[in-house]
């Protein structure tokens, strides 16, 4: 169902950049292998170079929750030239791209620019700067066999000068529209909200790849809207400025440097929630407009903020910004919709944030005096990533912490008509002061693994991936148990590391399992911290638009996005 608030938020005018020079991505092809065999390390290796913007398939043999099943699958690898630390599945599925029977999906895929070995925090970063969008197939499970025909392509680059790009998420429910009555605008492929180095939360019409470029240069352009396949690469990308439709800047926060953002989660999707790295955090309102935004202080505006003002389209305002606590704040999550009731206010009042002092907070934006409930999940560790599912057994939040954890806590009302605050507040009760640990299940990596940076929970089939700073992916799907006897294995689905050679990708085959973590099978590091040659993965994702079998996408300092079907099977 497509989101009818939205309606008119049209594609502003594109600007085609032809300037190469604004990619500011490591250009050197990266060089790519995996072992031949899993169980010999000194077998002979294949190996492939992939330019920028390049992307390849392979074959590898994966495993899934129940490591006895083992299926045949494609890899698909992208190169986008830095280090990813924002990347978000589209949640339209354009069944036009090819034929009907050949849907293409699309991911957002943001990379810290080449050269930068270190970005502090809470520091503002400025200069050129991209958000690619790339298309990658949608196969289901009776049309898997097509995936190597479909490599994914990078069609569009959004150009800005916020520096970098820290997080970004599309608007959860479908608004794709093809044409906007009344408008000569182009066909908008979904809203994405954009939190950049500079400071600026920017909510930007994303144009259809395809429309950008029939619409832009459309000599160019074939009948099926993409360029010459002869021009690959970085010369081949088509790089736009798309002024956002929605803008709001640092000083409108005080000088608070955003982070990490959430859309309100349940329609009209009107509500961003944005964590700051002063350890602040807003309530913004995305509210339409029939006339452009104006500046509140032309003091506080260069000539180029002033223009980006004036095309603005619609408004945010501020509700709320309040201090949660003095060190950053990692992840911020809407609380779900209360059991039996499919719409009400405390859905659009509600949240959690979790930070680097280790606490689980909950907040009500009508009073911000205090939160609601707060358990300290842990002491010496700082909390990286937040999210909450319905599919987890029992339901409940999943939080990464810097110490290889994984802590799960069971949180939602479990009768019907009992609020959010009555089941914490008798959670409270019943944990003595929210020490307890009645609700909460601890898993970990194993030793020396380092911090997990990304954990989310398939919205179609209720697998759990996570990842971290030891290079690798890994997979599960169990319920939550306190009694670490009865937990199964995880499932390691892909790895990256770096060696003279290039980088080495590891497939399922590679590991061996352990009850209490994931252990590959060469012999272990004596080093007390992670070996030099691993390539930390920062995030992953699932895509909405799957059943029993999911697309992930994953991405980290090695500058690869690495997507993976994986399913029940």
């Amino acid at each position: 169902m497509q989101n009818e608030y939205f309606a008119s938020w049209a594609v502003p005018e594109l600007q085609r950049i032809r300037d190469t020079n604004r990619v500011k991505h490591n250009s050197r092809s990266a060089q790519i292998f995996h072992p031949a065999k899993a169980q010999d390390a000194e077998a002979e290796q294949e190996g492939q170079s992939l330019p920028l913007f390049g992307s390849t398939s392979w074959t590898a043999q994966t495993v899934g929750p129940n490591k006895r099943q083992k299926t045949q699958k494609e890899d698909l690898l992208c190169y986008v030239g830095g280090a990813v630390w924002a990347l978000d599945w589209c949640p339209a599925c354009d069944s036009t791209a090819n034929n009907e029977e050949e849907p293409v999906q699309h991911i957002a895929v943001a990379a810290h620019p080449g050269g930068r070995t270190k970005t502090v925090i809470g520091e503002i970063v400025s200069g050129p700067a991209i958000v690619q969008i790339w298309s990658a197939p949608y196969a289901t499970e009776a049309k898997a066999s097509s995936i190597s025909n479909a490599l994914p392509q990078m069609q569009l680059g959004i150009c800005h000068e916020g520096g970098l790009t820290w997080d970004c998420k599309w608007c959860p429910s479908d608004t794709s529209i093809q044409h906007i009555a009344g408008t000569g605008a182009l066909s908008r492929l979904g809203l994405l909200a954009l939190v950049l180095g500079n400071g600026e939360l920017q909510v930007v019409a994303v144009p259809h790849p395809k429309a950008a470029l029939q619409g832009l240069d459309p000599m160019l352009a074939h009948q099926d809207g993409s360029e010459d396949s002869s021009v690959s690469g970085v010369n081949a990308a088509l790089l736009v400025e798309v002024p956002p439709v929605a803008w709001l800047q640092a000083s409108a926060m005080g000088g608070s440097l955003p982070c990490v953002v959430e859309w309100l989660p349940v329609p009209p999707h009107d509500l961003l929630l944005v964590g700051f790295w002063d350890g602040s955090l807003a309530v913004v309102r995305l509210q339409p407009s029939s006339a452009p935004s104006t500046p509140d202080s032309p003091s506080l505006q260069s000539s180029q903020e002033s223009q980006l003002r004036r095309k603005a389209q619609h408004d945010m305002v501020v509700l709320t910004h309040f201090q949660v606590e003095p060190t950053p704040l990692r992840a911020v999550a809407w609380c779900p919709p209360q059991v039996g009731q499919e719409e009400s206010l405390e859905q659009r009042c509600l949240f959690l944030t979790a930070g680097h002092l280790g606490f689980l907070r909950m907040w009500d934006s009508r009073d911000t005096s205090r939160p609601l409930y707060q358990r300290r999940v842990s002491s010496i560790s700082r909390l990286l990533s937040l999210q909450w599912s319905y599919l987890l057994d029992p339901p409940g939040f999943l939080i990464a912490t810097d110490d290889g954890g994984i802590v799960y806590e069971a949180g939602h009302p479990q009768e019907e008509g009992q609020s959010w605050q009555d089941a914490h507040l008798w959670r409270l009760e019943s944990d003595k002061g929210g020490h307890g640990t009645r609700n909460i299940t601890r898993e970990s990596r194993g030793a020396n693994t380092g911090a997990v940076w990304s954990v989310q929970c398939c919205p179609s089939n209720g697998l759990v991936a996570y990842a971290g700073e030891d290079g690798e992916v890994a997979i599960f799907k169990e319920r939550m148990l306190q009694d670490n006897r009865m937990r199964r294995a995880h499932t390691t689905v892909a790895g990256v590391h770096a060696k003279e050679e290039g980088l080495e990708l590891r497939s399922a085959q590679y590991y061996t399992h352990h009850a209490s973590g994931v252990y590959q099978a060469s012999k272990p590091s004596k080093l007390k911290g992670l070996a030099p040659e691993v390539q930390s993965i920062h995030r992953v994702r699932w895509s909405p638009n799957g059943g029993q079998a999911a697309w992930l996408a994953h991405g980290g300092a090695a500058g690869l996005v690495w997507l993976q079907r994986l399913g029940l099977r």
